[in-house]
C-alpha cells in the first residue's frame, strides 16, 4: 500500500505499473467524507497534466482491495465503491 499527497508524479508511476490495482481518493481536512474506492484504470482518477491530482486530494493505492479496506476502517471510515468503474 502506497500513500501519494502531492506527488502526482509518484502517483501517475504507481498508476502505470499497477493497472490490476486500486486507488482510494478521499479529500483532505478534518472532515474528509467517505473515502471512494476505484480501480487504477477508472477515467475518473487518471492524471492529467491540467490538473494537480493529489493537491485537494490523497490518493492511497494498493493491489489488495482488503488492504484498503482495512486503511479505511483505521481512519475511522467506510469505502463507497465509485459508480463509473465499479470496483
Amino acid at each position: 500500500m502506497q500513500t501519494f499527497q502531492d506527488d502526482d508524479v509518484g502517483y501517475r508511476e504507481w498508476l502505470w505499473s499497477h493497472l490490476s490495482g486500486y486507488v482510494v481518493n478521499a479529500q483532505r481536512g478534518s472532515n474528509p467524507g467517505e473515502p471512494i474506492l476505484h480501480k487504477a484504470t477508472c477515467d475518473t482518477i487518471t492524471p492529467t497534466p491540467d490538473w494537480e491530482w493529489t493537491k485537494d486530494f490523497i490518493k492511497v493505492c494498493s493491489t489488495d482491495r482488503y488492504e484498503l479496506d482495512a486503511w479505511a476502517r483505521s481512519h475511522d471510515r467506510r469505502l463507497t465503491s465509485c459508480v463509473a468503474c465499479d470496483p
